[in-house]
């Protein structure tokens, strides 16, 4: 018998482990909670480090973030996009 993922209890061989806690996740899950991760750490527009981004990736966060709240969800382009982001704000 197959293990089932965490969060939506999709039944696969291929769940990842998370690195803070035992729980399984498929990779849709695991995408999802290190994209909401990543957007409540990087700056908002109000903060000061946000000047640090550029132009392009100061859209963009405020774009996804919008995007995120209605659908909870973001693609893998995108994820991408937000991860490059992240690694240069915490650099």
């Amino acid at each position: 018998m197959n293990p089932r993922c965490s969060l939506c209890g999709k039944v696969s061989s291929a769940l990842q482990q998370d690195l803070f806690n035992a729980s399984l996740f498929c990779i849709d899950c695991l995408t999802k909670r290190r994209a909401e991760m990543i957007l409540t750490t990087l700056p908002e527009p109000t903060d000061f480090e946000f000047h640090r981004l550029s132009e392009w990736e100061q859209t963009f966060l405020i774009s996804i973030r919008q995007q995120y709240k209605s659908k909870n969800t973001v693609s893998e382009k995108q994820y991408d996009a937000l991860e490059k982001i992240w690694t240069k704000m915490n650099s």
